[in-house]
């Protein structure tokens, strides 16, 4: 006897949670595409974890946060160091503990630049039914600001088991805000659901 898959459903828009929450998001300045870019992948966010729950990963924040209070304990702990020891019993103390701080400061911003930047959010969703593998999702984000449009590039990468699968999609910033700067929820959500719904389909979970 073989398993169904069970399937994924979103909320239809008057039904999720997003058509209420993202009034929290305000307007944008008009053409503040740095804005409109960030307005959305918050959006994203929160239609993966309210309407199709997925279990969001803070692992990089975490990670962060970590190195914040490393970076905090070198810096004050060589300062101190250099304030009650002589300088010339202490200068190598002290050097060692700029160079770590320096360090952990560039893992920091390493991570802030080239890993979060780029990734908008990882989440896993379990089938409640336990008849299907785990589905891990993880989306990423690009502007084209040399484009006339300035386009949003999505990548939507999903895994179950040993099955991948991944979707690319392009969109102008502008088609998801309104001439005010207010976001276009409606149309946003069902975009972002189908092409989170093609993406963990072709996995064989949906």
């Amino acid at each position: 006897m073989t398993n169904s898959p069970t399937t994924m459903h979103a909320p239809e828009y008057p039904q999720s949670a997003f058509k209420d929450d993202h009034k929290r998001f305000g307007k944008v300045a008009p053409y503040s595409f740095h804005d409109y870019r960030h307005t959305l992948e918050d959006s994203i966010r929160d239609i993966l974890e309210y309407d199709l729950e997925f279990d969001l990963s803070t692992k990089w924040t975490d990670i962060r946060i970590v190195l914040g209070f490393l970076a905090s304990i070198i810096g004050i702990g060589g300062a101190v160091y250099g304030f009650l020891v002589p300088f010339h019993e202490s200068k190598a103390g002290v050097t060692a503990s700029v160079i770590a701080y320096l360090a952990v400061s560039a893992i920091t911003t390493y991570i802030t630049l080239f890993i979060e930047d780029a990734k908008v959010a990882t989440g896993k969703r379990v089938d409640p039914v336990g008849v299907e593998p785990p589905v891990t999702l993880t989306v990423a984000s690009a502007v084209d600001t040399a484009s006339p449009n300035c386009q949003l590039h999505l990548t939507f990468h999903a895994r179950a088991g040993a099955r991948h699968a991944e979707v690319r999609a392009t969109a102008p910033l502008e088609q998801y805000f309104t001439t005010s700067g207010e976001l276009i929820a409606v149309r946003f959500y069902r975009d972002v659901v189908a092409w989170i719904h093609d993406t963990v389909r072709q996995t064989g979970n949906e």
